[in-house]
């Protein structure tokens, strides 16, 4: 489960290059960031896994939030 709740302002989501990461420049601008942790040997998800990630969570918190208010 996770532990980030999504502000319901309007939001954006950053990836990084795979390797490089999000440049420092970018970094000192966001709000929040957000690691997914990991177990074992491998630091880090493939970009484009942990960006589905993220969009299947704030999807899942605005449905969330939408099926308590009606």
């Amino acid at each position: 489960m996770c532990s980030f709740r999504f502000p319901d302002a309007p939001t954006i989501l950053l990836l990084g290059k795979e390797k490089e990461g999000i440049p420092v420049e970018y970094l000192q601008a966001v709000d929040q960031c957000v690691e997914i942790p990991q177990l074992g040997i491998i630091r880090s998800l493939n970009v484009h896994v942990s960006g589905a990630l993220a969009i299947w969570e704030f999807t899942r918190q605005r449905m969330l939030t939408e099926s308590l208010t009606e």
